[in-house]
């Protein structure tokens, strides 16, 4: 997170909790989401990485 709290959503697990300076890594071949949790903008990187299979 770059400024502000959201709450991440993945699967049925209960929502995790990012303030700022907070990473996560997790499979995003579940629903997931993103919220704000606070009450001014959030601003965060999402980075993807795909792997290839060859085959």
């Amino acid at each position: 997170m770059a400024k502000g709290a959201i709450d991440i959503l993945i699967g049925r697990n209960p929502p995790l909790e990012l303030g700022e300076g907070d990473a996560v890594v997790f499979e995003a071949d579940v629903p997931h989401g993103y919220r704000n949790s606070g009450h001014s903008e959030a601003v965060l990187y999402l980075v993807m990485t795909y792997v290839e299979t060859i085959g």
